[in-house]
């Protein structure tokens, strides 16, 4: 069976699954090293490794098994392997494939020489939509911010009319720094955040591990926060995304 490796933040890995599509499919290893031994991940992120751990790997699992091409999900232990994902980093460093591909699906692409998709096309599966009844969905990280005016403005037609998914202190700091209270809606696992999204009628987030899950979905009605100085999840051509 082909064998793939990824040692990436979440979103990386999802943004790599038309890759491993693409190739035919097959076991996926997650690097719960964070690819502290890859000199590229050394280069480019600050701390030596991703976040990569345990506790993302069983968060991440049950989307992955629910996916056709995926047919194993397991922890890489030095196993030989047959692609390597982290290659998408190498064409993360290098401007000029950088000004032409701008966002992590493409990269992952055209690391491994392959045609970039149309980002109107989903790619995951999750199951039966699961739907709240705040039909907007609100996930905002503390990286990648760049437009707290935008919210300001709406804050309070979000507190009526949407309810906040993701770490329980990004919630907390979404409360914080908009001064309102906002509904939470826990998910246990990156399934149930992908049906509820898959259920909502509008995505609301920067560039988070959520949008990724709406990209991947593919039909999702996403306003998207995006952070101009590192563009990677613009996505040129997408009719039902909204940048702010």
């Amino acid at each position: 069976m082909t064998t793939f490796k990824h040692s990436g933040d979440l979103g990386d890995i999802v943004y790599s699954l038309p890759t491993i599509e693409k190739l035919g499919g097959g076991t996926l290893y997650l690097d719960l090293g964070g690819g502290a031994d890859e000199a590229i991940i050394q280069a480019q992120v600050v701390e030596k490794r991703t976040k990569l751990n345990q506790a993302g790997f069983d968060f991440l699992a049950p989307l992955l098994r629910a996916q056709p091409s995926v047919k194993e999900v397991a922890v890489w232990n030095g196993e030989p392997i047959d692609y390597n994902l982290n290659r998408f980093r190498y064409k993360l460093a290098d401007p000029q494939s950088r000004s032409k591909t701008k966002n992590l699906l493409d990269l992952h692409l055209d690391a491994f020489n392959l045609p970039a998709r149309d980002p109107n096309t989903g790619w995951l599966t999750c199951g039966e939509p699961i739907r709240l009844d705040k039909r907007i969905v609100i996930c905002r990280s503390p990286r990648y911010q760049s437009n707290y005016p935008w919210f300001v403005l709406r804050k309070y037609a979000l507190r009526d009319q949407a309810v906040f998914i993701g770490l329980p202190k990004e919630h907390e700091l979404f409360e914080y720094t908009f001064d309102i209270a906002i509904d939470y809606h826990p998910t246990p696992d990156a399934l149930a955040m992908a049906r509820v999204i898959a259920g909502c009628d509008t995505l609301i987030a920067n560039a988070t591990f959520a949008l990724a899950l709406a990209i991947g979905l593919g039909t999702i009605t996403i306003v998207h926060e995006l952070e101009p100085h590192f563009p990677t999840t613009f996505f040129e051509g997408k009719k039902n995304i909204t940048y702010i």
